[in-house]
Parts: C-alpha cells; structure tokens; sequence
C-alpha cells in the first residue's frame, strides 16, 4: 500500500513545475519538519548512549515522528542529531 500511493504521489505531481517560491516553501516545511523530529529527540533524552531501535520506540507514538515518513530519513537525521550532540 505505501509504494502504490507513493506512486500515485508522483504521478500526481509529475509535470508539475514547481516556482522558486513554491520550492523554497516545501524546504522550509521540510527543514521545519527536521527540527521539530530533533525537539523529540532531546526531550526523549536520546543521547548518544542510545541505539536507533531505541529512538524509534521512544518516538514512535509521538505525532512529530511522522512528519517524516521516510524511515530511511529518519535514521540520517537521528545520526545527523547524535553528531550534533557530540560537537557540543
């Protein structure tokens, strides 16, 4: 079911032509997305003694977790997050 409606997504939006605006809009969201999955990150007090499978379940029934759906992209962003956290 998440390929197909992936596909129908696409579909939907090819041929599209998105303005500069409209694109910076969607990497904003985006952006805003990523920052707010960090927020809960921190306040679940995922550190780097942590393992991915335990931020997932931490975040899991949180509804910022879902603003991303890629869990692919989610995964970067918890090793982009623990980076951060050991430059600090």
């Amino acid at each position: 079911e998440g390929m197909e409606s992936q596909d129908a997504r696409a579909t939907a939006f090819r041929g599209i032509k998105l303005s500069r605006r409209e694109e910076e809009g969607l990497l904003d969201v985006t952006e805003q997305s990523r920052k707010r999955i960090k927020q809960l990150m921190k306040e679940k007090h995922i550190d780097a003694s942590k393992k991915w499978d335990d931020c997932c379940n931490l975040c899991k029934d949180d509804p910022r977790w879902d603003l991303i759906s890629s869990m692919q992209d989610k995964k970067a962003l918890f090793s982009e997050y623990l980076n951060e956290l050991r430059k600090n």
